[in-house]
């Protein structure tokens, strides 16, 4: 069984083509999981009684153009997939006007004790939900597969501090801003050439606020791999894919 949303393409979302980046996808999937989440009573402040909150373990989206037009619909359906000892797997599908999926994925959530972030077994959050056993993304290959290891040397890493504005509930760099974060390391040639096909994200560390998340990369052919840093410490580790603009 899957949850559905309908939303609409903001113009804080869309690049100089007028359609919905790549990276702006991400907040769909977002706000439709948490209204998911939301109905079983697992919100974040339902969570936050409870002293626990939701962590992400993993997410792994590919795209096909064209994307949606400012102000046109957004179709979104999220489902779980099954689950792990420790993980929740939910799948999703965004889909334009035309009912034509532009984006696919999946991504992996565990539930934490807030002062520790403890995992806890998920089974008692995943009885909430009609498992759905589809995968969104069962016809591809995993993208850090894809992109294998790239020998080349990274370009110079980019630094920005955690803002005010950066933060979610949980009080740390909100996931969504991890996939602009890791682009910006690119140069900006290699990005004007090409639009993203395909991005996997593993978090390991969280951000938090006045902290600094450095960014490097390197890239081979239509492949890039990523890593953000806190303080030394492995924050995330990005894999991008990517194909020519026509």
């Amino acid at each position: 069984m899957s949850f559905n949303a309908r939303y609409g393409v903001r113009s804080s979302e869309i690049g100089e083509d007028y359609r919905l980046k790549e990276s702006g996808a991400a907040y769909f999937f977002q706000e439709c999981a948490a209204e998911y989440f939301a109905s079983k009573g697992f919100a974040g402040y339902d969570m936050a009684r409870r002293g626990l909150t939701w962590l992400m373990g993993g997410i792994e989206a590919r795209f096909s153009a064209p994307m949606p037009f400012w102000r046109e619909p957004v179709y979104v359906s999220v489902w779980i997939r099954g689950g792990s000892a420790a993980r929740m797997y939910a799948d999703f599908e965004m889909a334009g006007e035309d009912g034509r999926a532009f984006a696919l994925g999946e991504a992996s959530y565990i539930a934490a004790e807030i002062e520790d972030r403890k995992p806890l077994k998920i089974a008692e959050f995943l009885s909430a939900f009609e498992a759905d056993p589809r995968c969104a993304l069962g016809g591809f290959e995993g993208i850090f597969d894809v992109c294998g290891k790239i020998p080349s040397a990274p370009y110079p890493p980019v630094s920005r501090k955690v803002r005010a504005d950066d933060i979610d509930f949980n009080s740390h760099l909100t996931n969504v801003k991890y996939l602009p974060r890791a682009i910006e390391a690119l140069p900006d040639e290699f990005i004007a050439r090409r639009r993203l096909a395909g991005y996997a994200i593993k978090f390991r560390r969280e951000a938090r606020l006045g902290e600094t998340v450095e960014s490097s990369a390197r890239a081979s052919g239509n492949c890039a791999l990523h890593e953000l840093s806190v303080g030394g410490r492995p924050a995330a580790s990005v894999a991008t894919l990517w194909e020519p603009r026509s």
